[in-house]
């Protein structure tokens, strides 16, 4: 269940794993980019007919990590919230975001989310694919092997669109 979760919270539906033995950096080095903050609705990209929207809740936990708490179909009555830890890393110049499911602990597989606010309350998120990488057998192979291909757009998987919402909205829980 936690693995089918784990899949629908990335959006990744297609047959590819999207995970990774390590993250991008041991240790949380880039700020937390503050316009992240907040609530989100959030609907797949290329999703199934009965998909739901999803609730997202992004919170600082320090300067350098986040807290990602997801209700998957939350408009249709789920409860179940999964929560990841997050961190971000530059990658050539740009940034990608290290996912982790908290409940694993050190067991957790990561994901690499490259994040885009197509307007301040719009946002996009797509999953590195890790097929491309799987020669990479460490962290610093890794990074180098991301870092040639961080602007090919085959590498990426568009998983979710998301929409900030409004402050009352937040507030009521809706």
């Amino acid at each position: 269940m936690k693995r089918r979760l784990l899949l629908i919270v990335l959006g990744l539906t297609l047959p590819a794993c999207y995970e990774f033995d390590f993250p991008l950096d041991a240790e949380p080095k880039v700020a937390n980019d503050p316009k992240l903050m907040g609530k989100w609705k959030c609907l797949p990209i290329q999703g199934e007919e009965d998909d739901g929207v999803s609730m997202l809740a992004v919170t600082s936990e320090t300067p350098r990590k986040t807290r990602w708490s997801w209700v998957e179909g939350a408009r249709a009555g789920a409860n179940q919230t999964t929560v990841f830890e997050a961190f971000a890393s530059t990658v050539a110049g740009r940034s990608l975001l290290n996912f982790k499911e908290r409940d694993k602990g050190t067991d957790a597989k990561w994901s690499f989310v490259r994040y885009e606010l197509l307007t301040p309350d719009i946002l996009r998120l797509q999953a590195v694919d890790d097929e491309p990488f799987k020669a990479a057998t460490t962290a610093s192979g890794l990074r180098t092997a991301i870092e040639k291909r961080v602007d090919d757009s085959t590498i990426y998987l568009d998983v979710f669109v998301c929409s900030r919402l409004k402050k009352e909205e937040a507030k009521a829980g809706r």
